[in-house]
Order: structure tokens, then sequence, then C-alpha cells
């Protein structure tokens, strides 16, 4: 007779970090959530003040466009009066289906590709045959492990001379300022916080994190601009990227 205790089995919450993440993400955007018509209120002050004029500084190629995390579409709209051509990637159906029904006729003509995607990758993007890759408002939201993985995907996507401009959260660095003028470095030794109780939902990323990694990938780092987002100064970072 078999005296062998019987197995523990892993309890059901017991998943992978990344994948916890991604499945908060989700249910963090869902139909019903707020964000998506507040964001819309102030997207035109956004691109006027933060997008446009960097934009100008970076002055991209124009010809094929992947936004990445289109939301409600935006940012698209704006990318879609300039480029000849947009790609765009959400990991929410309910995102593409909304962008489906709001440009009909870019979709119909082809001027606009829509795919959901896994949140981390771009397989349905051939490589080198990005001219801009874009993503606004989305990036500050996913931690480091997602943002890694698209830097990675954007080294692949972008053809040479093909651009990026990129807003990510710069929470990690700018709470970590504020922290060493107000504790003792004994008393600093706390987990992180999880991404959705930070200030706007910022991700624990930095801009120094995202440069030196994207340096790795062989992209120049054009330059970094630290940027206030409501009351939370240098909370965000927006990096313009070129690939040689």
């Amino acid at each position: 007779m078999n005296t062998d205790p019987p197995a523990t089995a892993q309890p059901a919450t017991q998943i992978d970090p990344l994948t916890q993440h991604l499945r908060e993400l989700r249910s963090r955007h869902k139909p019903t959530c707020k964000y998506f018509s507040e964001a819309e209120r102030t997207i035109d002050d956004q691109w006027r003040y933060i997008v446009a004029p960097r934009l100008e500084t970076l002055n991209p190629d124009w010809s094929h466009v992947l936004e990445i995390a289109c939301g409600y579409g935006r940012n698209t709209e704006r990318l879609l009066e300039r480029a000849e051509r947009v790609s765009a990637v959400d990991i929410q159906p309910h995102c593409i289906e909304a962008c489906v029904a709001r440009f009909p006729h870019a979709v119909r003509t082809g001027k606009l590709r829509l795919r959901v995607n896994d949140g981390l990758s771009l397989p349905m993007v051939e490589s080198g045959t990005v001219s801009l890759a874009y993503s606004f408002d989305s990036l500050v939201h996913m931690e480091w492990p997602v943002v890694e993985r698209y830097l990675q995907e954007i080294a692949r996507v972008l053809k040479p001379a093909g651009t990026a401009l990129l807003h990510h959260s710069n929470f990690e660095a700018a709470a970590a300022q504020r922290q060493s003028t107000s504790v003792s470095a004994t008393q600093s030794t706390q987990a992180p916080s999880k991404w959705f109780d930070n200030p706007h939902w910022r991700s624990n990323c930095s801009a120094e994190q995202l440069a030196i990694r994207s340096r790795e990938l062989g992209l120049e780092v054009l330059s970094q601009d630290l940027i206030r987002w409501g009351d939370v100064p240098d909370l965000d970072a927006i990096t313009l990227l070129r690939k040689p």
C-alpha cells in the first residue's frame, strides 16, 4: 500500500507575475472604465503641448506608423491625418472593435490595419518595415518586463533611420528621489508598489532604465524629457529613439 503523503497542488492563484500584470491591465481597462472617455477629453491639449512639438523635433518618416496600445483611437485619429499607413495594436478586443467602428473608411481602404495582440509582441508586423513607432498614454501603465518586450519588438520592426516616440512612466525614479529626501536609507527597503496604486496608475519604470535597454538593443536615444502628469512632477518621460 502506498503510504506517501498526497502531492500538494499549487494554488490556482500562483501564476507568473507577467501573466498577472497583463490580466490586471485587461481588467482595469474594461469597456465600462472611465479612462477612455476622460482621456478623449484631454487629447487635443496633449497633442498641442506635448506630442506635436516633439514630433516636430523628430521629423519622422510618415510612410508606415506603428501605434502600440491604441485604445479607442484618440491618438490614431491624429496619426491618420499625417501618415500614409498606420498599423495599430491593442491587447483588448473591445478597443480594436471601437477603432474599426470609428475609422471605417481607413480600415476599408487599408490605410489603417488593426490587430489584437498579446500585450507583449508584434508578430503581425514585418521586420524592418516601420518608419515611426508611437505610443502615448499607454506604456505608462505597463511594468518594465512588458515595456522591455515592446522595446525589443520596436528594434526589430523599425527600418533603418526609423524613429520612435514613446511616452512611458518614470515613477520609479521620481519615487526614489522623493524617498531619498524624506527617509533614511535603512527605511527605504519597502516592496515595490502595485502599479494601479501609484499616482495615475503609473508603473514602476524609469527613464534611465529605458534608455539603457534601448542602447543595448542598438537604438540611438535622441532625447528624453521628464514631464509632469497631473500634480506629480517628473512622473513620466518621453523618449525619442532612432534606429541607425
